[in-house]
């Protein structure tokens, strides 16, 4: 009998022990990345290295997609839960036409492009003529891109534009002599210069009153998990916090050579650049001022009709949205 029952006791343990493990599961996010890992999304593998999303119960799965606009139609169709930044023209276009998506944060606040070119070209003015590969026809290079040109004199027709989605891509073209010129982001856009090309300048002297990419949530995962993204959120703003402290910065540099098999000095660099324009919105709150401003250059551009309301563009109970 004594034995009997400390097998029963046995077995209930075995299965306290059970449950405690699936009650203690963690909630897994399938996640959109364009391209490969950047300095962009910096912070989501910080938070995967240190175990601030485990702790939060959280498991990010990522999927590398080829494009933003990809990105947009996979998470619109529910193929992914949650992008972890894009440019915010893709998913305004999406929430316009009614797709069941919201942004959830801003993630960048200053935009990372740079114009990189040929070593023949010095100069914009140098481009006219040219061959300049973009991120998209109607995305946001294509508004950071069009400031450029306008800035240096330059208008539509003085050159050509052709489009690749995603960063690495507009690097070979520019590599292979496709393009003459690319819109490029670190720390792709240091190898070009270790490679010989110019920097012509950077796009956040010409938009810093526009804001950059947002965190995108499917609003149909979200509604079932909201739990799982007010965990999220602070999960992620925590990841953030250390990468913002300088003494984590070699930590910081390792975790995204690992992540994108990326050489040291140009995720030094990439790191020094974080710190030169104010790229990460750190606050976690999204301003309706800068999505107005946002949305007013894509009314001009004929891509909305109008202004979209906060209440179709936020996620409600989770997202704060300020001024």
């Amino acid at each position: 009998m004594r034995l009997g029952k400390l097998t029963g006791i046995l077995a209930a343990a075995a299965f306290v022990a059970s449950s405690a493990t699936v009650a203690h599961a963690a909630d897994k996010i399938i996640t959109g990345f364009v391209g490969s890992p950047t300095s962009s999304v910096w912070p989501y593998f910080i938070g995967i290295s240190k175990g601030y999303f485990a702790e939060a119960g959280i498991e990010i799965d990522p999927i590398f997609v080829q494009s933003a606009p990809n990105t947009v139609q996979q998470i619109s169709a529910g193929s992914l839960d949650l992008v972890a930044a894009t440019g915010l023209t893709d998913p305004l276009y999406a929430i316009d036409k009614g797709a069941p998506i919201a942004i959830a944060r801003v993630i960048g606040l200053a935009n990372p492009y740079a114009l990189a070119a040929k070593p023949e070209i010095k100069s914009f003015k140098d481009l006219k003529g040219k061959t300049i590969v973009i991120g998209g026809l109607k995305d946001i290079t294509r508004v950071y891109f069009d400031r450029m040109m306008l800035g240096n004199g330059l208008k539509e027709g003085d050159y050509d534009i052709t489009v690749i989605g995603a960063t690495p891509g507009r690097l070979a073209a520019l590599r292979s002599g496709a393009a003459d010129a690319a819109l490029l982001i670190p720390p792709l856009l240091f190898q070009a210069e270790h490679a010989g090309f110019n920097n012509l300048g950077l796009a956040y002297d010409y938009t810093k009153d526009l804001p950059f990419g947002g965190m995108i949530v499917n609003r149909n995962w979200a509604s079932g998990h909201l739990d799982v993204m007010r965990r999220m959120m602070p999960a992620y703003a925590k990841s953030l916090a250390w990468f913002e402290d300088d003494k984590n910065r070699d930590e910081s540099i390792a975790i995204l050579r690992k992540a994108g098999n990326l050489e040291e000095q140009e995720v030094a660099e990439a790191y020094a650049f974080s710190r030169r324009i104010p790229f990460f919105e750190r606050s976690g709150k999204v301003s309706k001022a800068l999505l107005a401003n946002l949305m007013k250059v894509l009314m001009g551009m004929g891509e909305l009709s109008g202004p979209i309301p906060m209440d179709k563009i936020a996620l409600q109970s989770v997202t704060e949205v300020v001024d």
